[in-house]
């Protein structure tokens, strides 16, 4: 009799193991198509298409609608398959003096943005340079032209862009630098590079040595393009650099200027790119 339900007893339980395999697989196969149907839903369900594009104004220059225009061609596309460097590349294309953008999917269907705009570090005045010849930085050359189609005002980036916005787009504190752009073979474009970046490095770290070793405070900047010069209006007279030259040689002949000629003598400008000699008026 023992034994008779001992061989029961067995024969139950390997009827129970081989329905728990069979629920095992049954198991594993709802669970995997459960997965395939929301893989499909989420690859291919208009819910995750771009419905909204937020662009978070930093900056007052940010040009919201503008923005968001230009990316109109990444609405009703697919949020998964929208990359970075897609909406990187629209952003270029429609913000020139753009420095970064930080881009985030907020699914299911949004997309945020923000922006990093090239900091403005001067105001612009664009000169005529056939009615004032190779004028010194103190001249009072007649005032450029502003860009009025565009209505706004002439600025430059860090990164040298010639840039037009309203001065309430700018935040234009004490530390707005006043740069004259002289002696230019086509004239500037607005939103195109105008000053190489090395120009620029070279000029403020000109006026910044001027201030350390002679004790001078810049009131006036020129550029001129053609010639890769550049003049500072000290308090009395200009000096005129170039970038043939090293900067450091210039500052040394200024230095050597000084020993032998009375500051007072200057009224106008001391020329220091000249290796061999030092022109002055």
């Amino acid at each position: 009799m023992l034994q008779r339900w001992t061989r029961a007893f067995h024969r139950m339980q390997r009827k129970a193991m081989s329905m728990k395999g069979m629920m095992m697989r049954f198991a594993a196969i709802i669970v995997f198509g459960a997965c395939a149907l929301l893989i499909a839903v989420a690859m291919f369900s208009p819910m995750f298409d771009v419905r909204e594009i937020r662009v978070l104004r930093t900056d007052a220059r940010i040009d919201v609608e503008r923005i968001q225009l230009s990316l109109a061609s990444l609405f009703r596309q697919h949020l998964f398959f929208v990359s970075e460097q897609t909406v990187t590349d629209l952003l270029q294309e429609a913000v020139p003096d753009l420095k970064s953008a930080e881009v985030r999917k907020q699914y299911p269907s949004t997309i945020q943005i923000r922006l990093e705009l090239d900091q403005v570090i001067a105001r612009l005045q664009i000169e005529d340079p056939d009615q004032n010849n190779h004028p010194s930085a103190g001249s009072g050359a007649q005032a450029g032209t502003g860009s009025t189609e565009n209505q706004g005002s002439d600025f430059l980036t860090a990164e040298g862009m010639y840039v037009v916005y309203r001065d309430s787009q700018v935040q234009a504190g004490s530390g707005m630098l006043m740069l004259r752009i002289v002696d230019w073979g086509v004239r500037p474009t607005p939103w195109k590079p105008l000053v190489e970046p090395e120009f620029l490095q070279t000029m403020r770290k000109a006026e910044e040595e001027l201030g350390k070793q002679f004790s001078h405070r810049i009131s006036i900047r020129a550029a001129y393009l053609r010639a890769r010069e550049f003049h500072l209006q000290t308090e009395t007279y200009a000096l005129w650099f170039d970038l043939r030259s090293p900067l450091e040689e210039q500052l040394a002949r200024y230095g050597l200027f000084l020993q032998t000629v009375d500051r007072k003598t200057v009224r106008d400008y001391v020329d220091l790119r000249l290796t061999d000699k030092i022109v002055y008026r």
